[in-house]
Formats: C-alpha cells, sequence, structure tokens
C-alpha cells in the first residue's frame, strides 16, 4: 500500500507542475484514503501499532494542508525518504 499512496503523491506533483487542481485534489484525496484505511487496520493492542498511528496521522495532517494549501512542500513532510524506509513492512 505504501506503494500506491507514493505513486499517488508523485501523480499529485507532476499535476500540481502542470496547474491541474482537480487531478491534484484527487491524488491527495486518494493518498488521504488508502493513509486512512492503514491506521483503521492497526492492532492497537500492539506499541508498534500505536507508533505508526502517530505516524499515520501526522502524514494525513501533511496530506490535508497539502490539499488545502496547494504546497508541494507538505507532500514532501509527508513522505520523508527516512520515514518511509523506517516504517516500510518488508
Amino acid at each position: 500500500m505504501y506503494d500506491i499512496i507514493e505513486e499517488n503523491l508523485t501523480l499529485a506533483k507532476e499535476a500540481l507542475d502542470k496547474g491541474d487542481r482537480p487531478a491534484f485534489r484527487n491524488e491527495i484525496k486518494q493518498a488521504v484514503s488508502f493513509v486512512k484505511e492503514l491506521l483503521v487496520s492497526l492492532d492497537m493492542s500492539y506499541e508498534v501499532s500505536k507508533n505508526l498511528a502517530s505516524l499515520y496521522i501526522y502524514v494525513s495532517r501533511c496530506l490535508n494542508f497539502a490539499l488545502v494549501s496547494g504546497k508541494k512542500e507538505e507532500i514532501g513532510r509527508a513522505v520523508q525518504q527516512e520515514c518511509r524506509d523506517r516504517y516500510r513492512m518488508p
């Protein structure tokens, strides 16, 4: 699912570069939807799930801010390489 989110965000950036706000909004909304799916799928009886929940909430906030502001920088905050690699499942 991480790869799908990453693809949505790549397409969102490309749409923003082209000035295509509807496509940008659509891709960000899809990414947020997938992040929410990750969040609700967590088994909160494990400590790692609580940590992942915090990460997913942060990513969702960044993406929602990007949606409102139209700033690519917010997308970048959501997908910083070190966070992505740390929480990626094999």
